[in-house]
């Protein structure tokens, strides 16, 4: 069989199988689309039964045309019914979980592991639509095609199949351990019929493995040890009686050659048996035909008691005719199992680590291969092969000749020095006509891309409009310049090659490398050279004008970078963003000129990140010259600086009267923000991060003007001592997020800063000096009645805040997640009972020891609880505890002396629960009383050796452990004591490793 029948019609009977499902039919009722699904399996169906004659027919372009629409409708088909089976396991799970709380649950689990989010409805309503009319074609143009339905159940090429033999091909056979269990058990047993030898079918599609597991029981010590003959014949779908009798015979005896009849040949075959325990393997039968086997298997019958036939083949029928028990089906293997024999297969002679992207492409393949084992091995030789190939040719083939090419990646050609002119096609008057897309990538020694020749170059890519070029080291030479239609240009570590604005009168013309200005929106260069002339001001009358076109320009990690001069941005009137990467020699962005005032009018977005000794974004003012010249361009609406240890000042802001978004991150040098006339009015989010010489926001006596201010988030700022105040008469009445966190020496937050009207989030946390905020600031504003998120950790403001939380709670109508940490209120005095909107609860770092059992409740509205880092906490509390009948998730973590929490079994509607850091806890004995338990997480929890003598909770989904040796040794797959357990649970996971 082809390799492409093989994939393909595993493929589509996968897909069959898919929309057989009653479940997935169920599902899709109340969406409507069951008539569509019910459709697709119907033309399906016709479609299949024509496939074989299609793969005969396949050198007719137009079939195989056909063919390869069909490939590509199956993987989108595959695609969404993959979708529709999420979505049906979402609704099996959602009567379980509160879909208030999914989001606020799912903060417990790592984003790495979460479920994928669903497609909408209309979307996937969508993706039908698409799929219905592409399939409905290839349903018509099939009888167009005059292709014709199979005859027969044997294969076209029956014929022309290797004939097998018993020898096992494969250096090791991965996924069948069960199955070879299961038959030899079968082979073993003498008693397995009624009659003197039982015949054992093996059932499965083509390429599954039915011949493999055949040979592994032939071939096994314990089998040979059993029967005193074994046989092995290939039938195929030549079932000749007198040929499979002879093959038998010579097994049992030196046939004479004189015997011609059928006769004679099973008369010496049934002596030759006579009191012997035979085994003999008939592999890929295909024939339905009782008589020929009655025929066939007439010399059996003197055999020994226990004696036993294999028959391998695709047709229950074929099975049931001829087998004395029920066949046993062999699936298809799983995509891990399946891996293993193609990485087998594809990487023979190569490291994985080596090959990472022919590893990504192999993943794609075998995610495609039905589970079939032959198709997965067959298609990893055609990649070793393949890449094999690629790695030792010298050469690219003449692919300009191809007339309609739109896409071409070439990757991985470590022998490849040029590109020349054979590539474009010899004698082709317009190569690559239809080419849009061009990328090459890891190409070590590629050193020289060749121009075509002055008239067939004007002809060549004349439709192309992406070109990325990467990790191509020796690269030097010229690239093709006329492309008039180029959009994207990509050029990714290429340290050789020179990029040039403007023409250099003192580089090689073979060396120049002007960028193709004219039609070009999006530039993007990473560690790629450019001539020292780049950063003087005397090029400006020679430099070449930009188009208008580029809207958007990276510059990343050119070491010859030192300044932007105001020549090399002259034309750029659209640019809109623009963004500077680790470039190590950049001082200053800009050089003081008078034509800044007209450069970048459409400007949004600046981004500079990584750039060490960047000292200001402009040079120093020259006396006399301050009102002269126009700072950042006044369309700025983001500005972002990060990781510049040099940066000393920023430039005047006030002035960007379109400015929305500040960043100032890890600028270590940096003492104050704006030091001139303020922040902008039109300021909506202000981040500042990590910056340890921070003595202060604005000069000393400015105040804040920013009545548009939604976010304020200042962090790690360790000599921030002071805040502004805003100016009088305002308020930042719109600000609903604010963040101060480690600011080790911040003395004071102003009355205007808080609270405001709209407040919805509120992080106090790791600010030792904080001074409480004066009690007419929580009079004011409706109490807080907006708040919806508050974290408060140990300072004064923060012991102040949660004061007023604690006494006016029931003001506080629209809080739904609250952390408390390091406050000395005592619990008695907490009054969080009152917080009837409370929804998520974080209680972290205190000394007690328990929980009072009296004067202490929580809100029965609570759906998720933490409580971490209670070094001395001994007991939960149980009568708090029983009352949260609305609970789904719980933390408890850092709590080391704790031993037990057996107070969990009162929590019946807990669905997800994390253990972390509890060496003394042992047990879990109460987990059964969980019914509704679906994720259970347990970490570095050392002594933990035991779960219920019951075993976990039949609910449970998910299983995750890590670092419990003694529980790690207890779950070991089909070893350990626990796995048991756990073999029902469909995800597990022992110390980052995928047990299920």
């Amino acid at each position: 069989m082809a390799v492409g029948e093989i994939v393909l019609a595993a493929f589509i009977q996968v897909l069959f199988e898919k929309l057989a499902s009653r479940e997935l039919l169920n599902s899709v009722r109340r969406e409507g689309i069951q008539t569509a699904l019910e459709k697709w399996r119907g033309m399906l169906e016709e479609i299949k039964a024509v496939l074989a004659d299609a793969e005969e027919k396949q050198t007719k372009e137009s079939i195989q045309k056909w063919l390869e629409d069909l490939e590509d409708l199956a993987y989108d088909l595959d695609d969404v019914l993959d979708e529709i089976a999420t979505e049906a396991l979402r609704r099996k799970l959602k009567h379980q979980e509160r879909l208030a709380s999914i989001h606020k649950v799912r903060a417990f689990i790592p984003a790495c592991l979460r479920p994928s989010t669903v497609l909408s409805d209309f979307r996937m309503k969508s993706k039908l639509d698409k799929i219905t009319p592409r399939l409905q074609n290839l349903f018509e143009r099939r009888s167009g095609l005059g292709l014709q339905k199979a005859a027969t159940v044997a294969p076209a090429r029956g014929s022309q199949r290797t004939e097998t033999t018993s020898l096992i091909h494969e250096p090791c056979v991965h996924g069948r351990d069960e199955d070879k269990k299961a038959i030899m058990e079968l082979l073993l047993n003498d008693q397995l019929s009624d009659t003197k030898f039982g015949v054992v079918p093996i059932v499965g599609m083509g390429g599954v493995g039915k011949t493999t597991l055949a040979q592994m029981v032939y071939n096994d010590e314990t089998v040979e040890k059993h029967f005193d003959i074994k046989a092995w014949v290939c039938v195929s779908d030549n079932f000749d009686i007198m040929r499979v009798t002879k093959a038998i015979l010579e097994f049992v005896a030196s046939p004479s050659r004189d015997l011609k009849e059928l006769d004679q040949v099973q008369v010496q075959l049934k002596k030759g048996l006579a009191g012997k325990k035979f085994l003999i393997v008939l592999d890929d039968v295909w024939n339905k035909n009782h008589g020929d086997w009655s025929k066939l298997k007439s010399p059996f019958i003197d055999g020994a008691q226990g004696s036993k036939v294999i028959v391998t083949t695709r047709d229950t029928d074929v099975a049931g005719m001829m087998g004395t028990i029920k066949y046993h089906q062999l699936k298809q293997l799983s995509d891990d199992d399946c891996w293993f024999v193609f990485s087998q297969h594809a990487f023979e002679n190569l490291s994985m680590n080596e090959c990472p992207n022919l590893v990504s492409i192999g993943r794609k393949i075998v995610a495609k291969c039905g589970g079939l084992p032959l198709a997965a091995r067959t298609l990893g030789g055609l990649l070793r092969g393949k890449s094999e190939d690629c790695e030792k040719c010298t050469c690219l083939p003449p692919l300009g000749l191809l007339p309609k090419l739109a896409e071409l990646h070439i990757q991985g050609m470590k022998a490849v020095e040029n590109v020349p002119l054979e590539f474009y096609g010899l004698g082709c008057s317009n190569p690559f006509p239809s080419l849009e897309i061009l990328s090459f990538e890891y190409m070590p020694e590629w050193q020289d891309w060749s121009p075509v020749g002055v008239d067939a170059e004007a002809q060549a890519f004349t439709r192309l409009s992406e070109l990325s070029i990467k990790s191509c080291p020796k690269l030097l030479g010229k690239l093709p310049s006329n492309l008039p239609r180029l959009k994207t240009l990509e050029i990714m570590k290429c340290p050789q090659l020179v990029v040039e604005w403007l023409p250099s009168p003192t580089m090689p013309h073979g060396m120049r490398n002007t960028l193709p200005f004219d039609s070009l929106t999006w530039l993007s260069l990473s560690d790629v050279s450019i001539p020292c002339s780049f950063n003087s001001p005397e090029v400006a009358d020679e430099a070449c004008s930009p188009s208008s076109s580029l809207t958007s320009m990276r510059l990343e990690n050119i070491q010859e970078l030192t300044c932007l001069p105001s020549w090399f941005l002259q034309g750029m009137m659209g640019l809109q963003e623009l963004t500077i990467r680790r470039c190590q020699n950049l001082t200053i962005f800009w050089q003081n000129d008078v034509r800044l005032q007209h450069l970048l009018p459409a400007l949004r977005s600046l981004e500079i990140e990584k750039c060490p000794q960047l000292i200001s974004l402009f040079e120093e003012e020259k006396e006399g010259q301050q009102q002269q010249y126009v700072r950042l361009p006044s369309t700025l609406r983001t500005l972002s600086i990060y990781d510049c240890d040099s940066l000393q000042s920023l430039p005047e802001l006030m002035m960007l009267n379109n400015l929305e978004k500040l960043t100032v991150n890890y600028c270590s040098a940096l003492t104050c923000l704006c030091p001139g006339a303020g922040l902008p009015s039109t300021l909506k989010d202000l981040f500042i991060s990590r910056c340890e010489k921070l003595e202060a926001v604005l000069a000393e006596g400015m105040t804040i003007n920013c009545p548009s201010l939604e976010k304020i988030i200042i962090r790690y700022c360790d000599n921030l001592k002071t805040l502004p105040d805003v100016i009088q008469n305002h308020d930042l009445r719109n600000l609903n997020r604010l963040v101060i966190k480690d600011c080790d020496n911040l003395e004071s937050l102003p009355e205007g800063w808080f609270p405001t009207p709209n407040l919805r989030e509120l992080f106090i946390t790791g600010c030792k000096k904080l001074d409480a905020p004066p009690q007419s600031a929580y009079n004011k504003n409706n109490h807080l009645t907006s708040l919806q998120q508050l974290h408060i950790v140990s300072s004064p403001a923060a012991a102040g805040i949660a004061s007023y939380v604690l006494k006016e709670g029931r003001s506080l109508t629209n809080l739904t997640e609250l952390t408390i940490s390091n406050i000395d209120n005592p619990p008695s005095e907490w009054g969080l009972h009152r917080l009837a909107s409370l929804r998520e609860l974080s209680l972290k770092n205190s000394s007690w020891v328990s929980f009072p059992e009296d004067g202490f409740s929580l809100p029965t509205s609570l759906i998720i609880l933490r409580i971490k880092r209670f070094p001395n906490l001994e007991k939960l509390p149980s009568k708090v505890l029983q009352t949260l009948t609305s609970l789904e998730a719980f933390c408890i973590e850092a709590c080391p002396m704790v031993t037990s929490i057996a107070e969990l079994g009162l929590l019946t509607s807990l669905s997800k629960l994390l253990i972390h850091r509890c060496p003394n806890l042992a047990s879990i004995a109460w987990l059964g009383l969980l019914p509704s338990l679906l994720e259970l997480w347990i970490f570095d929890c050392s002594n933990l050796a035991s779960f219920p003598d019951q075993g976990l909770p039949l609910s449970l989904l998910k299983l995750i452990i890590g670092s419990c040796p003694i529980l790690k040794q207890r779950c070991e797959k089909k070893k350990g004591q626990y796995w048991p357990f756990i073999a029902h649970i469909p995800y597990v996971v022992i110390d980052d490793i995928f047990i299920l």
